[in-house]
Parts: C-alpha cells; sequence; structure tokens
C-alpha cells in the first residue's frame, strides 16, 4: 500500500512497516523490530529512475519477520507464496511452522520467533523469515513444500539458505530436493544459537524432506528420507545394501507398480535365504514421495533403478556404489534373483584375489 504521509520541501520515498510486536519486545526489554522507515536514497534534485525505484522497493519489501494475523474485517488471507518462492526473491526463506489454533492468539508466534530475533536481523536480505500457521488452509502448501507435517511438533524452523527447485527455478534431472535446506526442531535459546553457528560454519546436514514424516516409522523393506543415510551408510560394515528407487506412475513411471511386486517378492526370498539375508539388505525408495541427496539416480524414471552400495564404512560405500544398470534393465523376479548372485559370485572371486 502506498500513501502520502506529509509534505516536504524535498519529496521522499519511504516504507513503513507495521509492528505488531512491539509492546511484546519493550517488555523483553528490547525495541520493537523494523521501527525506523526504511528511505529511498534518491540524488537530489534529480528524478528518481524507475529501475532503481524497483530495485529498492524489491529488496526492501520483506519484513524482518512476517508474522500470521488476521487482514480486513479479521478475514485470515492465504500465506505470501508467490512473493516469498517466486522470482522477486533472490535470497533465502526461513519458515517458523507454528502449531496456532486461533491467528488472533499471537502468543504461540512470538514465542517461537522470541529466540530467532538476532539471528533473522543478521541475515537480513540474504534469508526472509516468515511464519506460516500449521492449519488445514495451509496444509496444500505444506505437503508441496514436503514441509511442517508432522503435527507432534508445536513449532519449528525450516532454512532454505537459497531457493533451487522451488516455483520456476529450473533443475537438472538428477535433481532430489534443495541441498542447502536445514531443519531445526527445538527453538529453545540455546539450540537456536547452536544453530545458526553451524549454519555459518557450513556444517549443518541437509533437511531431507518426506511426505511421511507424519507417520510411524516406514515399513520393513521400505526407505524414507529420515530414514536413507542410517539405513544405507550406517549399515552393519559386512553387508551390501541394494536400494530400488521408484517414481509415482502418475509422474510418468508406468512401470515401476509392476517392478514393486518384483522388488517385493525378490526381498522375501533374501530374507528366506541364510546366504543372502546374511551379505545383503534390500530396501525400496518411493521418491516422489520423498527427497534425498542420490545423484546416480533421474530425477524422473520410466522404469525403476537400483543403486548398490557395497560392503564398507559410510564414505566406502558412497565412493563405490554404483547403479546395476543390469538388473534394472531386466527388473523381474528371475533377473534382479540371477544379477544379485553374481554379484556376489565376483565379489567372492575378488577376495580370493586379494588374499
Amino acid at each position: 500500500m502506498a500513501a502520502v504521509i506529509d509534505w516536504e520541501e524535498e519529496e521522499s520515498l519511504q516504507i513503513v512497516r507495521r509492528n505488531y510486536a512491539a509492546r511484546l519486545w519493550e517488555m523483553l526489554e528490547q525495541p520493537p523490530m523494523d521501527a525506523e522507515p526504511v528511505i529511498f536514497a534518491g540524488k537530489s534534485g534529480k528524478k528518481w529512475k524507475e529501475k532503481e525505484v524497483r530495485a529498492w522497493l524489491l529488496e526492501n519489501a520483506f519484513p524482518t519477520i512476517n508474522y500470521r494475523v488476521a487482514g480486513y474485517q479479521g478475514k485470515q488471507n492465504p500465506f505470501p507464496f508467490d512473493k516469498y518462492f517466486g522470482k522477486s526473491n533472490t535470497g533465502g526463506v526461513g519458515l517458523v511452522l507454528v502449531k496456532i489454533k486461533d491467528i488472533n492468539d499471537f502468543g504461540p508466534q512470538f514465542r517461537a520467533i522470541r529466540y530467532l530475533r538476532p539471528h533473522m536481523e543478521k541475515l537480513r536480505g540474504k534469508i526472509r523469515f516468515a511464519v506460516v500457521e500449521k492449519t488445514a488452509k495451509t496444509l496444500d502448501m505444506r505437503k508441496a513444500l514436503k514441509a511442517g507435517l508432522n503435527e507432534s511438533l508445536e513449532s519449528e524452523l525450516i532454512l532454505f539458505k537459497d531457493l533451487e527447485g522451488l516455483g520456476d527455478r529450473p533443475v537438472g534431472n538428477h535433481w532430489h530436493g534443495n541441498p542447502h535446506k536445514y531443519r531445526l526442531t527445538d527453538l529453545s535459546e540455546e539450540s537456536v544459537n547452536a544453530f545458526f553457528e553451524a549454519y555459518h560454519a557450513g556444517k549443518l546436514p541437509t533437511y531431507w524432506a518426506s511426505l511421511d514424516e507424519a507417520h510411524k516409522a516406514p515399513e520393513d523393506g521400505e526407505l524414507a528420507s529420515f530414514t536413507f543415510d542410517e539405513q544405507v551408510f550406517r549399515a552393519p560394515k559386512k553387508t551390501g545394501t541394494l536400494v530400488a528407487f521408484f517414481n509415482d506412475a502418475s509422474v510418468g513411471c508406468a512401470d515401476c507398480e509392476r517392478g514393486r511386486e518384483a522388488w517385493r517378492s525378490v526381498q522375501k526370498e533374501v530374507l528366506s535365504t541364510k546366504r543372502l539375508r546374511e551379505r545383503l539388505r534390500l530396501f525400496a525408495l518411493d521418491q516422489s514421495r520423498n527427497e534425498h541427496g542420490e545423484q546416480l539416480v533421474p530425477g524422473r524414471l520410466a522404469q525403476p533403478m537400483v543403486v548398490y552400495y557395497p560392503p564398507g564404512t559410510a564414505a566406502q560405500r558412497k565412493k563405490r556404489r554404483r547403479v546395476m544398470h543390469k538388473m534394472s534393465e531386466h527388473f523381474t523376479r528371475e533377473g534382479i534373483l540371477e544379477v544379485m548372485n553374481d554379484l556376489l559370485e565376483d565379489e567372492d572371486e575378488g577376495e580370493e584375489e586379494e588374499l
């Protein structure tokens, strides 16, 4: 909204932000956020240039934190998704997801962002912070982002350092989620400070998001984003791991549904055969629902694809992992078992050569 607020000898362009939490900050003996107007630094006596004004407006269009409050006549407006995830935002986004029963109850929002303040101010201009209420009205948006779906959490922070792959931003075919996305589920002062210290040091692990996070642990033989590293890279050192990656048929993987049946049959065979179960673990991952960091696998699959993570340490597994092309191309129960047995025989021969 733009308005003429006063007459001056020299015209000026200012952004004056509303501040909903001024009294609460004062109670904590802190000044309100965004209290001072932002003034366009035009050159005295010269006309403003549209390009410069536009750039200034975009740069300063975001408050330190965007609260969720009732709008005109008490109406609850939708979250401004395009503003935060559209191309006008050249920085990142910090989503503070909060369980809110009544949009007029400001307490949960303020408690969630209280200890974030110094870090939000430090990252001003780089990360745009905003509260998102965990309600039915934001569920579709949260599902699209695979964020804030765990209703057992009263509040959490998901930090996007950049917006790769979001909005209309193009990505490569081996992109499986923004690798510069981080998460904090404990917004206490100590945890917040430790989180941002690690963020600035570049030591935070990527948060790979999942549509299945709100559910219980995955079924036996299934992987989710939040179990991938533990089950694959930190598996017993003497055991190899085969992961079959699937897409939903709705995104073009016509053979995936049939392939899932074949893979489940092989998993049962491995569990019932001592020689196989002592040396191999088999998992399936639905990458339509689960982000992951495995770049050997395309984002869009026409058929299931299997990656083998050989026995060893996490570092050795990452270095020596490979796509099982023959297994992926002959994705039947018999074809998979044949390649699997060949794999173990090759490993046995390799061990004998080393001896």
